[in-house]
């Protein structure tokens, strides 16, 4: 996880490569803390994730301006994460290359690269461009149905936010 400032906010790194992020954040501390209700906030997450109430994802079928605002912002927002992952991938080479080292010792360089790089984003280091790394395919494996509450969210905020933004784009 990261925050709109590109710094990681949260990292679990015992998990193989391949696997799908639903399924990690939905085993972690951070993942249960948020259904428990005692982590709030909103996170952004791409088809492949649940909707909650703290976890926003695209309209599938948006019918309205606002759902299809809300559906072109959403990108914009996640894209956060995954230029953090080009950035971290960029700067510590070794998390493409590959670790030759046991698994645990492989997590703990992982959570140090994830460490660093916050410090480095602390130290204003330049960034690595990572315009050169293969995007991750998404991956769309939840397959449940959403909570009323969880609709009602992100209903609230297309609706909120989107139908303001058009109504100020036709003021201008």
């Amino acid at each position: 996880m990261c925050d709109s400032r590109y710094r990681i906010t949260n990292v679990v790194a015992k998990w193989p490569g391949s696997t799908n992020g639903s399924r990690i954040l939905s085993h972690s501390n951070i993942g249960r803390e948020f259904e428990n209700g005692n982590k709030q906030g909103i996170l952004i997450g791409d088809s492949g994730y649940p909707l909650k109430p703290w976890m926003m994802t695209p309209f599938a079928t948006p019918q309205t301006p606002a759902k299809v605002g809300y559906n072109r912002a959403h990108p914009r927002t996640r894209v956060f994460i995954e230029q953090v992952n080009g950035q971290l991938k960029m700067k510590f080479p070794c998390l493409i290359a590959g670790l030759r080292v046991s698994p645990k010792q492989a997590c703990r360089i992982i959570v140090a690269c994830a460490v660093l790089f916050n410090l480095a984003k602390e130290m204003m280091e330049p960034d690595h461009e990572a315009n050169d790394l293969p995007d991750d395919p998404p991956v769309n494996d939840y397959q449940g149905d959403p909570r009323p509450a969880a609709l009602a969210v992100r209903a609230q905020i297309a609706t909120d936010h989107f139908n303001r933004q058009r109504a100020q784009e036709n003021i201008n």
